[in-house]
């Protein structure tokens, strides 16, 4: 995605869902298009181990092949950006 591209996202994301005020959670601020993928066990949020690891990497890398062919490009949007770029898959 061009830088261009980017910030025009970035710009229409804003204006269609604004930033919460504070440190207000995006389920409390949006909850009509909030979601949360419970990966493990009963909601536990990370891995304690090589075995629950695999497990979660699993379960994201199914996620991920339901979302679209993996030769497509996938965008992911989160709350908080320091303004780099990640490329990679």
């Amino acid at each position: 995605m061009s830088r261009n591209a980017l910030d025009a996202l970035s710009a229409l994301w804003e204006r269609r869902w604004p930033t919460p005020a504070g440190d207000r959670p995006m389920r409390l601020t949006h909850p009509d298009r909030w979601v949360r993928f419970h990966s493990l066990q009963e909601s536990k949020r990370y891995p304690d181990d090589e075995a629950e690891y695999a497990v979660l990497l699993e379960r994201h890398h199914t996620l991920l092949n339901e979302l679209g062919p993996s030769d497509t490009e996938l965008y992911v949007v989160t709350r908080e950006w320091n303004g780099g770029v990640i490329v990679g898959r």
